[in-house]
């Protein structure tokens, strides 16, 4: 392969990446299979494709990409870290954490690598190991948008009956945003479980008040409502989530 062609598909390769990155996957996937055309062995190609695919929530095709890259290069951290996700997709969690941890302990050692391995732990149920590896992804400097990973963390302390720890989170994240509907939800969620129905009500008030199409807050709502012997505004707000699920 001469020189000029190799610098073109390096540009193409950066082109893709960066669609990649931007969320714009339709993109990246028609970039990235003219290359693989060219090379059947690039393995940065055929993890982009996994990537991409793994976005379309298609993840067997996403699976065939990786081991087809990590055949070439078993050693591939990135293909590694990326299969342990779609792996945690396909509720497949112990094999996803075994993966995760050999990236880390390989060397990428980051926000994105403990974050996800969080989030296999806390799918898996095991709540104590995702409080662990959370914190651990919280530690990293220069972190950008860590709320995902907050909510989460103040919703395991949530499962595990640690209500204070969990508030104070909420709290805070509510206090640095208050259209945050994900933590207000979370709370009125927590606030239930601890027995305080009228603040839960408050709370999920809020959030479809923010968001009308925030369907779990339509479910709780209806839940509480019942519980509370309110079978009229029970009956309202089930119709409501029906019709928003109707519509997706």
């Amino acid at each position: 392969m001469n020189s000029i062609k190799k610098i073109q598909i390096k540009t193409q390769k950066q082109k893709a990446m960066k669609f990649i990155t931007s969320g714009n996957y339709n993109k990246a996937v028609v970039i990235l299979k003219s290359l693989l055309q060219k090379d059947h062995y690039d393995i940065e190609v055929l993890t982009g494709l996994a990537h991409c695919y793994s976005a379309f929530s298609q993840p067997y095709e996403a699976l065939f990409f990786l081991d087809k890259a990590l055949e070439i290069h078993p050693d591939y951290l990135h293909a590694q870290f990326l299969k342990g996700c779609v792996l945690g997709d396909l509720g497949e969690y112990q094999e996803g954490i075994r993966l995760i941890k050999n990236v880390i302990s390989g060397g990428l050692n980051d926000f994105e690598m403990h974050g996800n391995l969080g989030i296999l732990y806390q799918d898996s149920g095991d709540f104590n190991s995702a409080i662990t590896a959370y914190l651990k992804a919280l530690s990293f400097s220069s972190i950008v948008n860590p709320e995902v990973i907050e909510n989460r963390l103040a919703n395991c302390y949530s499962e595990l009956g640690q209500f204070p720890e969990a508030m104070k989170i909420y709290d805070k994240l509510i206090c640095a945003n208050d259209q945050d509907t994900c933590a207000i939800y979370n709370k009125a969620v927590a606030s239930e479980k601890m027995g305080n129905s009228a603040e839960s009500l408050k709370l999920l008030k809020q959030v479809v008040s923010i968001d009308s199409d925030f369907v779990r807050a339509w479910d709780e709502l209806a839940d509480l409502y019942e519980k509370i012997g309110a079978p009229d505004e029970a009956k309202m707000c089930r119709t409501k989530a029906e019709d928003i699920r109707s519509k997706e």
